[in-house]
């Protein structure tokens, strides 16, 4: 007996029957003539009892007894997931053999790997993996076992079991919200290298739960973690990482994709997002011009089309390998949001950043960009200066400053004086070359304006980006502080900078007053729609002002910063 040869009838769970298969190790036993035939040596050992596995019992016949050991084996796996003496999957057959015949005790009770299980499903195990075969249990006995007839399930209404089912269900939805949010977190690390990504999303959040690595988490940390009251009378349960797993299950489904499916196709109503736990997948762009990104493991994509009203797909999804993934239904993306603010700006934070990755490949593709090179102080444009054309730096570091004023240092990637082309404007502060040497492509004002009439949202991409670049530089004046890529600023210092401009605020925000009066400081040619605007591309959450949470996301998010 092993799992592989359980197997069902039928691919209708409503009808179908476990079935046995595979007879070609059976042994049809006569107790008269085979009672002292040696059993046949045609044995898996990973579901085999100690008692054939010892190679110095060589006589005894076959018996009944050995597949209820087998059976325990089984049950064990379906209930925790792991092999009882292969805990982790990697050990050989001679390894787990040699576990079986160690003697050692099976520890079920008080174990992180079985905390999860009832008392008398512990009870079965320990009946059917018995070492004394005489003592174990037999398949009869394993048939009228209550736990086995399901009698051991309470029928007696529980007293407020409404109010604790509304209360789990609450719980249920906190703890799917943070680990959530916290894949999200994870997804700003796009190291391949990284140790973690080649751990599985639900358990890298477990392992965060459980330092001490002793296989469980209690549910009192989990309530911690939430921040959800309970009653104060209710015991403290402790989950394995199969059952922990178990309770993400029902909503953040683990989905299977074969190498070379397409996931969802450009134009397509979106239902669902995905974080990928392993393997690759292609995004593909083609309404917007033909363009491409790789996304791996701890990575997400689908998030678009639940944040965008229209509900459709903007690209398509294929898998470069197999894939597996998290998937997280419209419902439950939309609750998770709700519960978890953070959540929401990191989402569309990142949102935002890959619209403009986009634009830029977009550009890239659709213009012919011309080099310019320059040596340490050559200066790109000075303020005052008509706006004729932007730049992309491709090297070296650019500094833009305002009458003296050191504001934001640009590194390779990143756009400079976008804001005279987009506005119609002069430019309002002075770009100088920092590096022995800076490389630069010039992006050319007639087929910008072009590209920004026939493409929508590399225009929408281009115009946040701005307004972002301008909140910052308004930001570094009225604060003095120099936000370099070289120099990415700690909590400590960007509250300090947080807490210069909101010294006036009674509710502890930049609001449209505090903003407007910054913007005026550093460009007085801003209309009150601009300012609203700038607002617009900095408050995260919606809120009309911008709390420290999302000064913290902007500063640190921002494609200056990266």
């Amino acid at each position: 007996m092993k799992p592989e040869n359980l197997m069902l009838s039928s691919e209708n769970a409503s009808d179908a029957a476990v079935k046995v298969v595979d007879f070609g190790c059976s042994h049809l036993i006569d107790r008269e003539k085979d009672k002292l035939n040696k059993r046949p040596n045609s044995n898996t050992p990973a579901y085999s009892p100690p008692e054939i596995l010892d190679q110095k019992d060589t006589v005894n016949p076959l018996e009944p007894s050995f597949d209820m050991w087998a059976m325990g084996v089984i049950i064990y796996i379906m209930l925790t997931g792991m092999h009882p003496f292969d805990p982790h999957g990697n050990s050989s057959e001679a390894e787990i053999a040699a576990s079986i015949l160690s003697n050692k005790k099976l520890t079920l009770r008080n174990s992180p790997m079985t905390a999860h299980l009832s008392p008398d499903a512990v009870d079965v195990i320990e009946m059917l993996m018995n070492r004394d075969p005489a003592a174990r249990s037999s398949a009869l006995e394993l048939l009228q076992n209550p736990w086995v007839l399901g009698e051991k399930a309470s029928t007696q209404k529980m007293v407020g079991s409404d109010k604790r089912l509304n209360a789990y269900r609450e719980f249920k939805t906190k703890l799917e919200a943070k680990v959530f949010a916290d894949m999200l977190t994870w997804s700003e690390n796009n190291d391949p290298n990284d140790m973690a990504k080649r751990t599985s999303l639900i358990e890298r959040f477990f392992q965060n739960l459980n330092p001490d690595s002793n296989g469980f988490v209690a549910a009192s940390d989990l309530r911690k973690v939430t921040r959800h009251q309970e009653s104060g009378d209710e015991e403290d349960d402790k989950l394995s990482l199969s059952g922990f797993s178990n309770l993400l299950a029902e909503n953040m489904k683990n989905v299977y994709f074969e190498k070379g499916s397409q996931v969802y196709r450009e134009g397509e109503e979106g239902h669902a997002m995905y974080f990928i736990n392993s393997g690759s997948v292609e995004e593909v762009y083609t309404r917007d011009g033909f363009n491409k990104t790789v996304r791996t493991a701890g990575d997400f994509f689908g998030e678009g089309a639940l944040m965008n009203p229209s509900k459709m797909r903007v690209d398509s999804i294929q898998c470069v390998t197999p894939v597996h993934a998290i998937e997280i239904s419209r419902e439950y993306f939309d609750k998770y949001l709700l519960t978890e603010e953070g959540a929401v700006l990191n989402l569309r934070e990142k949102d935002r950043d890959r619209k403009r990755q986009r634009a830029k490949q977009i550009l890239a593709l659709q213009m012919s960009l011309k080099q310019k090179t320059l040596k340490k102080g050559d200066y790109i444009f000075k303020k005052g200066d008509g706006g004729n054309d932007f730049f992309i730096s491709e090297s070296g570091e650019v500094g833009l400053s305002l009458d003296g004023n050191k504001l934001v240092t640009l590194g390779p990637d990143q756009f400079i004086g976008e804001h005279a082309l987009l506005f119609n404007r002069r430019r309002n502060c002075t770009a100088q070359c920092l590096s022995d040497e800076c490389n630069l492509q010039v992006v050319n004002a007639r087929e910008f304006y072009a590209l920004l009439d026939s493409n929508p949202t590399v225009r929408e991409s281009m115009t946040d980006l701005s307004y972002r670049r301008e909140f910052l530089k308004a930001v570094a004046l009225r604060t003095k502080t120099e936000f370099s890529r070289k120099d990415l600023r700690t909590e400590a210092e960007l509250k300090v900078a947080f807490d210069k401009v909101v010294s006036d605020s009674k509710t502890g925000a930049i609001d449209l007053a505090e903003i407007r009066s910054m913007i005026k400081d550093f460009d007085s040619g801003y209309n009150e729609a601009d300012v609203k605007s700038i607002l617009s591309s900095v408050d995260l959450n919606n809120s009309g002002s911008v709390t420290w949470d999302e000064f913290v996301h902007i500063f640190r998010m921002s494609p200056d910063k990266k």
